[in-house]
């Protein structure tokens, strides 16, 4: 069976064996926890919008380019000590706070300066830390 690179795990900051999102000590969360997470995450006001804006044409054609060709290298380096290549855009403060604090204005998913380049690796590993992570 194919591994991930260890990330961060959902439940506390100790790493994962790449097989689970979970350390050793938190590899069996309650099922009630997890249907949980997963109830907030479908019922989230946001999540339809930061879709949307995600696969825009404005994203994947001027945004995401210019910022992978800015930073052609991963600028988070949490797993990859900055040596991988930038596969992914990364919201430096997460989009939805982002965008709430600028009044709910859509442009701010697209504003430069909070956005950086960053491997695959790290990127997941970020979103992958606790279950409200993404929120």
């Amino acid at each position: 069976m194919a591994t991930r690179p260890p990330s961060i795990c959902r439940e506390c900051t100790n790493l994962t064996d790449g097989v689970s999102p979970f350390c050793a000590d938190h590899i069996t969360v309650p099922e009630d926890k997890k249907r949980e997470f997963e109830t907030q995450r479908r019922n989230d006001p946001l999540a339809k919008m930061l879709k949307r804006l995600n696969g825009s044409a404005r994203w994947r054609n001027d945004t995401r380019p210019i910022v992978l060709a800015r930073d052609p290298m991963c600028q988070d380096g949490r797993v990859c000590g900055n040596k991988a290549l930038s596969e992914v855009v990364d919201h430096v403060i997460p989009a939805r706070d982002y965008i709430a604090q600028h009044g709910g204005d859509e442009n701010a998913y697209y504003d430069e300066s909070n956005l950086r380049g960053s491997c695959k690796p790290c990127h997941d590993a970020k979103r992958d830390v606790g279950f409200g992570a993404r929120r």
